[in-house]
């Protein structure tokens, strides 16, 4: 074990670093770091260390054999992960990852199986730069969330009077849950119980506060009506348990390791949102069900708010139907490749799922492979 020394302002740190160290991961000194970051503390990237992790780790398994990244992917991947925005280590982080997942192994898929294509995992700041380049044709295909995706092609919020009807849907990818918690003997049963109460809504200007804000309005309730607390998702899980917040709204995956630690270490229940009438006024919303022992000592089952992250593509793009079809056709019958790049990615992205949480028509190639595989399409999503 290679011996580290910290000082006793991080002394809490030494058993998650012994931990660490256990599984297998090399301790860096911060002096080693920093010469890993080319002495520039807002450098998130590592560069050889990830050069190497890249060719190591990411690799896609075809016909019972595995086969790295190409060395053209892998410096690619390198370049767009430098142009990301720094916007703290951990969102910063967050971004990368998901580029290094998704995106490059959809690409690989692509370029392996589909004749005369060629894919490119391209970086961007997520959903809205993504609607923007769909809609200009600045690129083929482009994954946000629904919600987002839906505002634009209806133009409504800050899409009001420049809708973006040119978008086109494919598949449905990750979901994003709407989770409610508060003490297991608190007196709130439901989201109008928040009046007066100190709610933790996210961190300012995130996603998730914009959820928070969506729900409380919908229940009568805004900030003037709540004591809101502006937090971060491990801020929020923390405050709970020591007894400064009343309740949280939080967009997290089911049984994310916060919201595992919080009801492991500490009795809490769900608060439900199953009011259809929220469904209807939210339709890029779907109503998920919980099931009862999801968590520990939260034997109810209970229902939340789910939003899918969808791939699309655009009328603007230069890609034809037959095309269209032979990429979806290629992603899903060799979706042993990417699918395995992220646990939740294994467990949501699944061709017999490929439609649900979709409210954008499907683009009539992917619609014609779809219905070639016997999936049950909704006719809204096949008037285009």
């Amino acid at each position: 074990m290679k011996p580290f020394q910290i000082n006793g302002k991080h002394l809490s740190q030494i058993p998650a670093l012994q931990l660490l160290i256990g599984l297998g991961f090399d301790f860096l000194t911060p002096a080693e770091a920093l010469i890993e970051r080319q002495n520039r503390t807002s450098n998130v990237l590592l560069e050889s260390i990830l050069r190497n992790q890249l060719k190591e780790i990411n690799r896609i398994r075809y016909k019972g054999g595995e086969y790295l990244f190409s060395e053209e992917n892998v410096q690619s991947a390198i370049q767009k992960l430098k142009n990301i925005k720094y916007d703290g280590l951990l969102k910063t982080n967050e971004a990368i990852y998901d580029l290094i997942t998704l995106g490059t192994a959809l690409a690989e898929t692509i370029n392996r199986h589909v004749d005369g294509i060629k894919a490119n995992a391209e970086s961007s700041a997520a959903s809205i730069e993504n609607i923007r380049n769909l809609s200009n044709g600045d690129v083929d295909w482009a994954i946000s969330q629904n919600e987002v995706a839906l505002l634009a092609y209806h133009g409504e919020g800050k899409y009001k009077e420049r809708p973006v009807t040119s978008l086109q849907s494919v598949f449905g990818t990750l979901l994003s849950y709407v989770q409610i918690f508060t003490a297991a003997d608190s007196s709130i049963s439901n989201v109008a119980d928040f009046k007066g109460k100190r709610i933790g809504v996210g961190a300012p200007g995130s996603g998730g506060e914009r959820v928070a804000q969506k729900i409380l309005g919908y229940y009568g309730l805004d900030y003037k009506k709540i004591k809101p607390e502006f937090m971060s998702n491990p801020e929020m899980v923390t405050a709970l348990k020591d007894g400064t917040l009343d309740a949280f709204v939080i967009t997290h995956p089911l049984k994310s390791a916060a919201l595992l630690d919080l009801t492991t270490t500490f009795k809490a229940k769900m608060i439900s949102i199953g009011d259809e009438d929220f469904y209807k006024k939210f339709p890029y919303y779907s109503k998920t069900e919980v099931p009862a022992g999801t968590y520990k000592n939260i034997d109810q089952a209970g229902f939340t708010p789910t939003s899918r992250i969808i791939m699309y593509t655009s009328t603007k793009s230069k890609l034809t139907e037959d095309q269209v079809y032979r990429i979806t056709k290629g992603i899903w019958e060799n979706a042993e490749e990417w699918v395995n790049t992220h646990p939740a990615v294994k467990k949501y992205t699944l061709l017999e799922d490929a439609v649900k949480g979709i409210n954008i028509p499907l683009h009539p190639g992917a619609a014609k492979y779809y219905m070639e595989k016997g999936l049950g399409i909704p006719s809204n999503l096949l008037n285009r």
